[in-house]
């Protein structure tokens, strides 16, 4: 991927990841509370949020030449559990 052409990734990564929360949260909103308009929930807040995907896959390609085969899914790992980690409380 060229620095050129993050500007467009941008956009589209925002762009899908809005949509999809509002399709998943619409769906939510119908199945679960029995709402028939299927309402969407979101911020404008979650569109740079959801752009800033298109930074993956250059931070994968420096990784995937500078760290060895076995190290990055340590690093997966690390990043994962905290994560799923249950809340106390």
């Amino acid at each position: 991927m060229k620095l050129s052409e993050t500007p467009k990734n941008f956009v589209k990564c925002g762009l899908c990841g809005w949509g999809f929360e509002c399709i998943w949260t619409g769906l939510h909103s119908a199945l679960k509370k029995g709402e028939k308009t299927c309402l969407c929930r979101t911020s404008l807040w979650m569109f740079p949020i959801y752009g800033m995907a298109c930074l993956i896959q250059p931070m994968h390609q420096i990784l995937k030449r500078k760290i060895y085969w076995y190290v990055e899914p340590c690093i997966q790992f690390v990043s994962f559990v905290p994560n799923t980690a249950p809340e106390n409380g």
